[in-house]
């Protein structure tokens, strides 16, 4: 018999882990912000390229609806919502586009299409405001994409497929991120 596995809280336990890690690393290796006032006791006057000031870090998750994913939709869609408030999250759906998801009642609503694209998250991202935090979920299969910024994606993979994720990205199988 298999133990059902607390998404929310493993997702959760996993990104309080990176960002302790990330703590003694610099900002471009991880979704800390520096504090504000550090910076000036240091003597740098420049300002802080990160424009959201109020200590939230953003997070911006892409879910593959496409037909060989769509069974997963829901339950990565519940473990985003289910952040905290310290995270600004938006939750978007992609095949070949991206849109945003609403949730009504218990049922979720997106347009789709079967193809599914990964370069376009990043015409999104690159239209719209780069968050601290990409997460992609999806089976890995989805074309190249050249992020602008590959350190800030975070790949979990229901497949093992990491042909089209960018190296300079971080992945996760998610059958490995279930014994976390």
């Amino acid at each position: 018999e298999s133990k059902k596995i607390n998404w929310p809280e493993k997702f959760l336990s996993f990104l309080k882990k990176k960002i302790d890690d990330g703590k003694n690393k610099k900002e471009e290796e991880t979704w800390l912000k520096e504090d504000r006032k550090m910076i000036l006791l240091k003597g740098i006057s420049l300002p802080s390229i990160i424009e959201n000031c109020d200590g939230k870090i953003t997070i911006n998750a892409f879910i593959d609806v496409s037909a060989s994913c769509r069974y997963l939709t829901k339950d990565f869609f519940d473990l985003v919502s289910s952040l905290p408030s310290n995270f600004e999250k938006r939750i978007y759906a992609f095949s070949n586009k991206v849109s945003e998801i609403e949730k009504k009642g218990n049922e979720l609503y997106y347009k789709f299409n079967n193809d599914t694209k990964f370069s376009c998250i990043e015409d999104y991202l690159l239209e719209s405001k780069y968050s601290d935090i990409v997460c992609v979920f999806t089976d890995g299969i989805g074309g190249v994409v050249r992020p602008r910024m590959p350190s800030r994606w975070h790949w979990f993979l229901s497949e093992d497929q990491t042909h089209y994720v960018p190296p300079q990205s971080k992945h996760y199988l998610i059958n490995e991120f279930k014994k976390l």
